[in-house]
C-alpha cells in the first residue's frame, strides 16, 4: 500500500526582530515633535498679538475699548490681566467709544486705576469718538492723547422721560396704577411729572455730574500743564452767563488764578496781566488793559517770549513746557482746577484739537506715539514691544445678530437705567 502522505519541508528559522530599528523611528519622531514644539513656542514668545506668550522683556499692552459703554465685563477682565501679568509693564487705552452706562463706565475707570496702583503707567489714546463716558475712562489713565480730528468732550450727564399724556388721550388709554411710596412711579409717561419728582432727578442727575467732574479735574490736577496752557483758550459755543456758571459751580473767565503770578483778579474795565521771570525771580510791573482781549493776549505773548530768552536756550525743553504756562502751572490748586473743568465740561463736544487747545488733552498724535510715550514712562529703552488686548467678536449668524441688537444698545434706549454719560 502506498503511503501519499510526505513529510512537509522544515520552516525556515524565524529571523529575530530587530528592536533597535523601532527604537529609532521613535525617537526620529519625538525629535520631529520637539523642534516643532520648540518652533512654536518661539514664535509665541516674539508674536505681538493677544496670543503671544511675552517671555523675553517687557512689553506695553494696547487694550481696545469700542462700542458702547454698557457689558463691560469682558474689558475688566482684560485690564485685570495687564494688572497682574509680570510681562506687561505698560498700557494703552485705545478707546473708540461715545459713552455709555455710568455704572460700567466707572467700573471700567476702576479697572484702569489698579493698573496705575501697581506702578504701571497708562496712557489713554482717543481714536475716532472718545466722548462723555469715552472722556470719562480717558481720564483714568496718566496722560492723554489724541488726533487733531478725534471727537470728544460732552462732559455731562442727561436723563431722558417720555410724556405720552395727549396721545393716549387721543386713543384712549388710561392706567390705574396701585403703588406704595410717593417716589415709586416717578418719570411715569402716562401722567405728568410732580414738582418733586423732578427734584428728586435733578439731585440724581447733579450727583452724577459731580462725579463726572471730580474724574476729570482728578485727571487734569495731575497735568496741571495741559489746564494751564488752555487756560485762555475761547469755549466751543461762547461762554456761559455768570447766572448759569453759579448754577455749575464755575468761575467767570478769566479766573483770579492768575493772581499766584502777581496777576490782579478780572476788573470791570478789562484784563490785568503780569508775568513772573523763572529766572530773575521778579515780578513784572502789572499792565492793566482797558481795551481788547487781543491786547490781553500779546502782552501774554511778549511775557512768554521774555521768559524764553532768559531761560535754557534749548529748543527741545521750551517746545514742550513753556516758562510762562509751567510757572502758571505751579500755582494752581485743585480747586481752581476744578472750577476750570467745570467751565470746559456743560457738555461741550471738541475736535482732537480743540480739546489739546483748552487742555483736555495733554498730547496730540498717533496710537504709535502714545505707545512710544508709554513705553518711556515704564523706564522701556527703544521701541517698545506690544500686545494686543481685545474682545473676541463672535462670528457667523449670532455674531450678527448680535452685532444688529448693539445698535439698540446706546444710552437713549437704556430704559432701565436711564442716567448715562
Amino acid at each position: 500500500m502506498t503511503d501519499y502522505h510526505q513529510a512537509l519541508p522544515a520552516p525556515p528559522p524565524r529571523k529575530e526582530r530587530k528592536g533597535w530599528l523601532f527604537i529609532l523611528i521613535l525617537l526620529t519622531v519625538g525629535v520631529f515633535a520637539l523642534l516643532a514644539f520648540l518652533g512654536f513656542f518661539v514664535f509665541s514668545m516674539f508674536d505681538d498679538t493677544e496670543t503671544g506668550v511675552p517671555l523675553f522683556g517687557k512689553k506695553v499692552a494696547v487694550v481696545e475699548i469700542e462700542g458702547t459703554l454698557l457689558d463691560v465685563e469682558d474689558w475688566v477682565d482684560l485690564l485685570e490681566e495687564c494688572e497682574t501679568s509680570e510681562s506687561i509693564s505698560a498700557v494703552v487705552l485705545n478707546i473708540n467709544s461715545p459713552g455709555g452706562g455710568i455704572a460700567p463706565t466707572q467700573m471700567v475707570c476702576d479697572a484702569v486705576e489698579k493698573i496705575r496702583d501697581e506702578g504701571k503707567p497708562v496712557v489713554a489714546f482717543m481714536n475716532s469718538v472718545a466722548a462723555s463716558g469715552g472722556y470719562y475712562v480717558a481720564c483714568a489713565a496718566d496722560e492723554i492723547y489724541a488726533m487733531p480730528g478725534t471727537l470728544t468732550g460732552s462732559i455731562g450727564v442727561y436723563m431722558q422721560l417720555m410724556n405720552l399724556t395727549e396721545l393716549m388721550e387721543k386713543i384712549g388709554i388710561e392706567f390705574d396704577i396701585v403703588k406704595k411710596g410717593a417716589f415709586k412711579t416717578a418719570g411715569d409717561y402716562s401722567r405728568e411729572m410732580e414738582p418733586y419728582e423732578r427734584e428728586m432727578f435733578n439731585a440724581v442727575v447733579d450727583d452724577y455730574y459731580q462725579q463726572f467732574l471730580e474724574a476729570v479735574s482728578e485727571n487734569r490736577s495731575q497735568n496741571k500743564v495741559s489746564i494751564a496752557r488752555g487756560w485762555n483758550e475761547a469755549l466751543p459755543g461762547g461762554p456761559v452767563s455768570e447766572t448759569e456758571m453759579a448754577d455749575l459751580g464755575g468761575v467767570v473767565y478769566p479766573s483770579p488764578a492768575w493772581g499766584g503770578l502777581g496777576i490782579s483778579p478780572i476788573s470791570s474795565s478789562g484784563v490785568i496781566l503780569s508775568a513772573t521771570s523763572a529766572t530773575t525771580e521778579t515780578v513784572a510791573d502789572v499792565k492793566v488793559l482797558d481795551s481788547t482781549q487781543e491786547e490781553a493776549d500779546d502782552v501774554v505773548a511778549d511775557a512768554t517770549d521774555t521768559l524764553g530768552e532768559e531761560t535754557d536756550n534749548s529748543e527741545e525743553e521750551e517746545e514742550e513746557v513753556d516758562p510762562l504756562i509751567a510757572s502758571f502751572a505751579e500755582t494752581l490748586d485743585d480747586d481752581q482746577v476744578a472750577s476750570r473743568v467745570a467751565e470746559l465740561a456743560e457738555g461741550r463736544i471738541y475736535t482732537g484739537r480743540q480739546a489739546h487747545r483748552v487742555g483736555l488733552v495733554d498730547e496730540l498724535g498717533t496710537l504709535d506715539d502714545a505707545i512710544k510715550r508709554v513705553g518711556k514712562l515704564a523706564g522701556i529703552k527703544g521701541v517698545p514691544k506690544t500686545v494686543t488686548k481685545k474682545i473676541k467678536e463672535t462670528s457667523g449668524l449670532f455674531g450678527a445678530l448680535k452685532t444688529r441688537a448693539g445698535m439698540l444698545e446706546g444710552p437713549r434706549f437704556s430704559f432701565l437705567c436711564p442716567y448715562a454719560y
